[in-house]
């Protein structure tokens, strides 16, 4: 039997995105829908019912070669009765259902070869549905009974006159629902999902930059250096891409010696902080490690793949601020041989800063044990007070410094991170060649022949950043916001209203086009905690403008 999926309907009353385009763990809602239709054995054929209210979801069908009929979109009535029209006998199925699974799809349509109705629809029972979701806004067919979106169609139906049906009974025990809410939403994306640990800056997952301000990623507000763009577009036009990266970098090396004061035989380049810190992880082989919650998610994701324990010593929340636990973190040390302990430095999502003269300490301390240190120094550009640890890695042969180099620069899809260590060589046994692409290897060397360009970009950065901070942050306390102290271009929030992290999110997001970062997901923290990073003025109010609509709905 064919599939019919509808996919009009009334459009973006989910916010900026069409409905069936809201992604779901990335994918939009109605490709989910798709893949349970192909997964299933009585569907041979998959067609796709838009409406003029959704154009961009038919610009989605056709692009992945479905057929494409458009009905009038004037109601679920009016829409039936067009689809049974044009191609019944078919299975109808609402684009909102992500939650359905093949084996109810052939269940409906063999049971409803049996039935002399000429529209069998697929009920639930209504309080096994709304004791899923937690809605209490159903509108069930009657006191016992709720709709979840399927019906056969065997032949053609005419608008406003009564076609007989019978009903399909599903277990209660299965989770099915309608998303037509961000609540709605929020369950599917945890019950498909789970609690990952997810980033963000995934402003695709909403529409791409035309669609949504990211607030969610922690990208330097001044923008890309014009000696970057010029540089990139140099290369393209030169067509560098054409060709394999030099395989040791050593002129990409060679410039960010110049950026970062440091003996280039020290220093080692990967695609992106993260790769680095994976890579580092995987050359020390140590036997555990030492993490400092709420920290970067990557730490964890290490220490897992690894298959190692992970001892945690939490930031101390004071209220204003979170402190690093240096106490703590001599205790784990004193108890553990040949292990890894990662600083972020300043702390992402925190902000905190920790002195140069603790982590010199630790890394003494750990030196005793065979411990490992590796620093992660991504946003120490941003902040007024240098405490970096590059100057010391020579000194400490356990003292292992990352950083990302497209934070500050304002340029993570060019993917550029280094490893600064006295046993970086011990990394080739670990590494793949050609980890960066040509033309970020060509753009960055380029634009670090011009230091004093480049310093005046950092201190342009600083001081936008700290300007937009010292507005920004009263602000967010007006609005019931507790800000955190902050030495970077981010600030974490504790939110103090009924909304929980998640569906202020999707609210931001889907209705008023700001991204911001849902930091349940981040190790340490709950659904009570946003980050937002600090963008331009007009675009900080944007983001202030918004809060202030949904925090005061």
């Amino acid at each position: 039997m064919k599939a019919v999926v509808m996919a009009g309907g009334s459009g973006k009353r989910m916010g900026l995105v069409e409905k069936p385009l809201v992604n779901i763990c990335g994918k939009p809602m109605i490709e989910w829908v798709v893949e349970t239709l192909r997964k299933a054995q009585e569907i041979d054929e998959i067609w796709i019912a838009t409406s003029p209210n959704t154009l961009e979801t038919r610009r989605w069908a056709e692009n992945k070669g479905f057929k494409v009929f458009e009905t009038s979109g004037l109601g679920y009535e009016h829409d039936i009765a067009e689809i049974s029209a044009y191609a019944a006998p078919c299975l109808v199925i609402a684009s909102d259902i992500p939650l359905i699974e093949p084996r109810i799809i052939d269940e409906v349509i063999r049971k409803s070869i049996n039935m002399d109705s000429n529209l069998v629809t697929v009920v639930t029972p209504l309080k096994g549905y709304s004791n899923f979701t937690g809605d209490e806004t159903l509108s069930p067919i009657n006191k016992e009974y709720q709709p979840v979106g399927v019906s056969v169609i065997k032949s053609p139906i005419k608008l406003g006159t009564a076609s007989p049906y019978s009903n399909v009974v599903i277990d209660p025990s299965i989770k099915l629902l309608n998303v037509n809410t961000i609540k709605e939403l929020q369950l599917a994306k945890e019950t498909i999902c789970g609690s990952k640990m997810i980033h963000g800056g995934n402003i695709w997952a909403y529409g791409g930059p035309s669609k949504v301000l990211d607030f969610s990623s922690n990208s330097n507000p001044l923008g890309p250096p014009q000696l970057l763009i010029k540089a990139l577009s140099r290369a393209v036009k030169e067509k560098v891409f054409s060709h394999y990266p030099e395989p040791t970098y050593i002129k990409l090396r060679e410039s960010l010696s110049r950026f970062l004061g440091i003996d280039e035989k020290l220093i080692e380049v990967f695609n992106g902080a993260s790769e680095a810190i994976f890579q580092t992880a995987y050359m020390l082989k140590p036997l555990n490690f030492v993490l400092t919650p709420p920290s970067f998610i990557e730490y964890w994701r290490a220490a897992r793949s690894m298959g190692k324990k992970i001892y945690e010593v939490s930031y101390i929340d004071k209220g204003n601020k979170y402190a690093f636990n240096v106490n703590g973190i001599f205790e784990a040390l004193e108890g553990i041989k040949k292990g890894l302990l990662f600083i972020c430095n300043p702390n992402n999502p925190t902000g905190t800063l920790i002195l140069r003269k603790y982590i010199e300490e630790i890394t003494l301390e750990a030196s005793r044990k065979e411990n490992q240190v590796v620093v992660d120094e991504s946003f120490m550009e941003f902040t007024g007070d240098d405490q970096s640890m590059l100057k010391l890695t020579e000194a400490y042969g356990n003292l292992h410094v990352v950083k990302s180099l497209t934070k500050i620069f304002a340029s993570p899809g060019l993917r550029l991170g280094v490893v600064v260590s006295n046993s970086v060589r011990d990394l080739y046994e670990h590494i793949s060649p050609w980890r960066v692409n040509a033309l970020t290897s060509y753009s960055f060397t380029a634009m670090f022949q011009n230091m004093n360009y480049v310093d005046d970009y950092l201190k342009r950065s600083r001081k936008l950043v700290a300007q937009e901070k010292s507005k920004v942050v009263p602000t967010l306390k007006k609005l019931g916001l507790n800000p955190y102290k902050s030495s970077a271009n981010f600030i974490l929030n504790h939110l103090q209203s009924k909304l929980d992290s998640a569906t202020l999110t999707e609210t931001l997001a889907l209705k008023h086009g700001i991204l911001i970062r849902d930091a349940s997901t981040i190790p340490g923290l709950n659904k009570r905690y946003i980050r937002v990073s600090v963008r331009k003025g007009n675009e900080n109010m944007k983001l202030i403008e918004a809060l202030s609509r949904v925090l005061n709905a």
